[in-house]
């Protein structure tokens, strides 16, 4: 009868024992979901940029000094500007003489207009994440965050744009007349630059480029200031050359219509900082078989401006007529 008790006993203990180990793995078990879903919390946290978050729906202006004007698209008309006042997209910032002011998008986002500057602020693909700063004349400095996600922010101008901007920039369009001088200064960020037949893929810290553009864009003038960075030409072909600018490196654009037709002619010139000329072609847009690349590094030294008097005349008068003519036939072909 003793042995039986015993016996009870020792399957009871087994058991509480068994349920007790159960309970035991089930508890690492929990436990070790919970430590490896905050694990991959952890890294996906980390694979995020810090401070990434939304910006504010409306812009606020702050430290103003001197005057500025807005127009507010929901009042309909130019007002003075209020400190701390928040306003929408689509409104027109305009600084007075000896005058400043700084527009806040987020936190950690701004830029300051400078003296004799008008910018107007819209919203982009995203409202929710992205602001374009449309540049109308005069100067802003940008003090965005190093890690903005690609798209966040763009300076727009009506001649150039500045896209995936990021971090520290100094960016000055100076409208001479009709003409425009768009200058583009990275001081410790970076951005892309696009323009009609090139762009630089990427301008970092330190790189600054000046672009002079005609009223009528039958020139752009592309001149290295400051830092190393590839300058990428469309040459009518499929492979675009790509032009390591340096100081003092130039690249001028020459765009003419084909009196017949109408087809635009681009010819392109690349100046070494010796002021040699170092590529040379010329080519109709969307006309593959209408290119011509010359090899024209000099061997004797000779000046670059001995030969950019060839470059205006984008066309002689019978490879226009050629031109128009071959156009003609395309579009009875088409028709």
């Amino acid at each position: 009868m003793k042995q039986l008790s015993l016996l009870k006993v020792g399957c009871c203990a087994f058991a509480v024992l068994a349920t007790s180990v159960a309970w035991s793995e089930d508890e690492a078990e929990n436990v070790n979901a919970e430590a490896q879903t905050e694990e991959a919390q952890t890294e996906e946290k980390a694979k995020t940029p810090e401070n990434v978050q939304p910006l504010s729906p409306l812009t606020q202006l702050s430290r103003i000094m001197g005057s500025i004007t807005v127009a507010d698209p929901d009042v309909g008309k130019a007002l003075p500007g209020v400190q701390g006042k928040r306003y929408p997209t689509g409104a027109t910032f305009e600084t007075g003489p000896n005058s400043s002011a700084v527009l806040q998008f987020s936190s950690v986002d701004s830029i300051r207009i400078s003296a004799g500057s008008a910018v107007q602020i819209l919203a982009g693909e995203n409202p929710e994440m992205s602001r374009i700063i449309k540049l109308i004349r005069g100067q802003v400095q940008t003090f965005f965050r190093d890690n903005a996600p690609d798209g966040m922010f763009q300076v727009e101008t009506p001649n150039a744009v500045l896209k995936n901007v990021v971090g520290k920039g100094d960016y000055t369009l100076t409208v001479a007349g009709t003409d425009e001088t768009f200058r583009i200064a990275t001081i410790t960020g970076s951005c892309l630059v696009e323009g009609p037949q090139y762009s630089i893929p990427a301008l970092r810290a330190a790189n600054t480029l000046s672009v002079f553009t005609a009223a009528d864009r039958t020139l752009s003038r592309l001149f290295g200031e400051s830092g190393e960075y590839v300058a990428v030409l469309e040459n009518g072909t499929e492979e675009p050359l790509k032009y390591k600018m340096s100081p003092q490196a130039v690249v001028k654009i020459y765009r003419q219509h084909a009196k017949v037709g109408g087809r635009l002619i681009v010819a392109t010139m690349v100046i070494s900082p010796k002021e040699t000329l170092e590529h040379r072609f010329r080519f109709a847009l969307g006309r593959p078989q209408l290119v011509r690349i010359d090899d024209v590094r000099p061997k004797d030294e000779k000046g670059a401006e001995d030969a950019e008097g060839e470059l205006p005349v984008l066309l002689t008068p019978q490879k226009e007529e050629k031109e128009g003519e071959e156009e003609k036939k395309e579009e009875d072909t088409t028709e």
